[in-house]
């Protein structure tokens, strides 16, 4: 789980597709997911790393878009 400023921001998780295991990573915001044109809020990596960094990469676009605060990892 991500967390910013106390709200839930999203999730890195590890799961099994029909490619084999894989880490998903989504955005949303208490639930809600927020929707910013030219901008994922959700993908799958093979490692941790990669979708952490995708992860991050994509809701730093969101936040500059929307002026959303930073997240820190829980």
């Amino acid at each position: 789980m991500i967390k910013c400023e106390g709200l839930d921001v999203g999730r890195v998780y590890l799961t099994q597709l029909p490619a084999g295991e894989r880490w998903l990573w989504t955005i949303y915001m208490n639930g809600h997911v927020p929707q910013i044109a030219g901008v994922p809020i959700s993908d799958h990596a093979i490692t941790l790393d990669e979708a952490a960094s995708q992860f991050k990469q994509s809701y730093e676009a969101m936040r500059t878009k929307a002026g959303l605060p930073r997240p820190q990892r829980r």
